[in-house]
């Protein structure tokens, strides 16, 4: 049994997502500071920043616990990892295209979701999730759509770092209703849970991508089946609707 309520961690887990957020929000004149960049990624001096505060609010709650994040593990000790991505949507937000979010998850010993909170700064859009209890933005309830089958549903793309999966990738596209590439993975799955969209795929994610998406999905009604882990720790995914989940994954054998 945990110390700590579900609803206590899940207003820490928002306290340091709006925190992050907002901090990135208000520096995006800052926005092409980079430490680095790669062949389709971009790592900015706000990422480093934002896991900073956001572990520091989390800390200030939970002195000890252990942290794992985008811009790296924070040890401890204790039966609850945070995991936190800063800034989803990088390349988005770098670029002046307002499509980004950060995302702060808790997890146990097990790796079981405790709780969960995805805020989009710009448009200032809060998914959040307890364990045991229902998904909702802005504090109101929300739902997986009712889309009956792949042919008349929304499916959201993701390349990870390559596009070797494209001719896969067009044989949902003839299959589906349409396909849409965002940028960011967290996002993608929030707009499944509140019914924007009905599926997300993926090849390649990390556990910070993935961890406060799934939860607010799962606890939104939706399916979530990750594939095994690369040598980088990525894994491929498939989320949404059961239904829809279910035929992406027929043809897509290799995913799960």
């Amino acid at each position: 049994m945990h110390l700590h309520s579900h609803l206590d961690l899940l207003g820490v887990a928002e306290a340091a997502a709006r925190t992050a957020g907002d901090h990135a929000l208000a520096h995006k004149h800052r926005r092409t500071e980079k430490l680095a960049s790669y062949a389709h990624d971009v790592k900015l001096v706000l990422d480093q920043e934002c896991q900073t505060l956001a572990t520091e609010v989390i800390r200030k709650q939970f002195p000890t616990h252990p942290i794992l994040g985008e811009e790296g593990r924070t040890k401890g000790i204790g039966d609850i990892t945070w995991v936190i991505d800063p800034i989803d949507g990088t390349v988005n937000f770098s670029r002046g295209i307002p499509h980004w979010c950060c995302s702060v998850a808790a997890k146990d010993e097990r790796g079981n979701l405790l709780c969960a909170c995805v805020y989009l700064p710009e448009s200032g859009a809060c998914f959040t999730a307890g364990a045991g209890k229902p998904a909702a933005l802005n504090r109101e309830p929300i739902r997986v759509a009712d889309t009956p089958c792949l042919a008349d549903a929304m499916v959201l793309l993701g390349l990870g770092d390559g596009g070797g999966l494209l001719e896969k990738f067009a044989e949902i596209y003839r299959r589906s209703h349409k396909l849409r590439l965002l940028g960011a993975a967290a996002a993608d799955f929030c707009s499944v849970a509140c019914g924007r969209a009905d599926a997300v795929v993926s090849p390649g994610l990390y556990e910070w991508d993935v961890a406060g998406g799934e939860l607010i999905l799962r606890q939104a009604g939706g399916v979530v089946l990750k594939g095994p882990k690369d040598d980088k720790g990525r894994f491929p995914i498939i989320a949404g609707r059961k239904e829809i989940v279910g035929e992406l994954s027929r043809l897509l054998p290799e995913f799960v």
